[in-house]
Parts: C-alpha cells; sequence; structure tokens
C-alpha cells in the first residue's frame, strides 16, 4: 500500500505543468472558437441564401407580369 502512495507522489511531480497548462488552455480556446467560427459561416451562408432567394422571387415577379 505504501508503493501505491510512493506512485503517485511521483506522477504527480513527473507532470510538466506548462504543458498541461497549455493543453488545457487549448480546450477552452477551442470551443469558443469553433462557436465564432460556425457563427460566422452560418452568418454567411444565411446572407447568400437570402440573396438567391429574393433574385429568384424577382424572377418569378418578372415572369409573372410578362404573362
Amino acid at each position: 500500500m505504501a508503493q501505491g502512495a510512493v506512485g503517485n507522489a511521483r506522477r504527480v511531480s513527473a507532470v510538466r505543468w506548462g504543458v498541461a497548462g497549455n493543453i488545457v488552455m487549448a480546450w477552452i480556446v477551442t470551443m469558443p472558437a469553433a462557436a465564432a467560427i460556425s457563427a460566422a459561416f452560418y452568418g454567411l451562408a444565411s446572407a447568400l441564401m437570402d440573396m438567391v432567394t429574393m433574385r429568384q422571387e424577382r424572377t418569378l415577379r418578372c415572369f409573372n407580369q410578362c404573362e
């Protein structure tokens, strides 16, 4: 049982805390960054779809008036 406690203490002291901190920071930054990029692409896609829809409506309106 005492060997387990010594092994655990060595594991904690063997951790490279600078690297571990970088990993934790990367996890914290990744989710908001992914959300921001997704929101930007969604906004761009929505704007493009709105432009296409408006153009189709204008074309249909002209087509219906020409008949």
